[in-house]
Formats: structure tokens, sequence, C-alpha cells
């Protein structure tokens, strides 16, 4: 099993998960938001432009906050949703 990964994610910005946490661009992974701030999943070659981009991870209707990134993905971006909030999250590679 491959190791988990934390990552923060500082308010107000957009975080390469792939560069930080030294996972190739491309790999299945697995990102699990473990803080109680939501935060914004988004796939892009480059630096999202909007703030609001993405899909939402956030453990209000389901058991867990976790998304999983199939193969052949571009660079995975993350955000905090709530402004001058930072997060964190939990990143492997399946």
């Amino acid at each position: 099993m491959a190791k988990v990964i934390t990552v923060d994610v500082p308010p107000n910005t957009w975080v390469d998960v792939n560069t930080v946490s030294g996972i190739a661009v491309g790999s299945s992974i697995t990102i699990q938001n473990v803080s109680t701030v939501w935060v914004n999943i988004q796939e892009s070659s480059s630096e999202p432009t909007e703030e609001r981009e993405g899909k939402i991870i956030t453990n209000l209707d389901k058991s867990s906050a976790e998304a999983l990134v199939k193969s052949g993905s571009d660079k995975i971006w993350v955000r905090s949703t709530q402004e001058d909030r930072g997060a964190v999250v939990a990143v492997q590679e399946v």
C-alpha cells in the first residue's frame, strides 16, 4: 500500500497536488478532505483561474469526504472553499 501524504492547502490558494505530494501526473490517486473546511478539486494542466472551479469535497451528505482521481488525468489542484481559511487533504496513490 502506498504512503498517505498530508497536503496543506493555504487560504486563497490553488495547490498542485501532484507537485506537492510527489505523485506523478496521470497516476490514480485518492484525495480525502481531513479538515472541517470544504475543498474544491479541479483537473487542469495549469492553475485554475476561478476560485470556485471544480467539484466540492465535503462530508456533508456522505460518510467520507474523498475523491478518486482516475489514471490518465491532468494535474490535480485543490483549494479551500472558504476565503481566508486553509484546509488539509490526505493524498494516496492507488
